[in-house]
């Protein structure tokens, strides 16, 4: 049977590493257009010619979303065939 202490310890340490990576933040600027995006790869800021494109970020934002999800299904399947070789 796990031992409940270790998978709290562990998802409160995973919890905290999360927040930490969404703190770091890369700023890239390209002629008249600039793009800020968190350590956790969601996008901050789109500006274009000193506008701010929330539109353009949301629908990014939204779209990795949903990747995300798929992703996840996908490696969630293949951490159990894992787990399975370790019985």
């Amino acid at each position: 049977m796990p031992d409940l202490r270790k998978i709290f310890k562990y998802k409160k340490t995973q919890s905290q590493l999360n927040k930490e990576v969404e703190q770091i933040t890369a700023l890239k600027e390209e002629g008249n257009v600039s793009v800020v995006v968190r350590g956790d790869k969601r996008i901050v800021s789109i500006i274009v010619d000193g506008v701010e494109n929330k539109r353009l970020r949301d629908l990014i934002n939204d779209t990795m979303k949903i990747l995300d999800k798929k992703i996840e299904k996908q490696l969630r399947g293949r951490s159990e065939e894992l787990m399975d070789m370790f019985k």
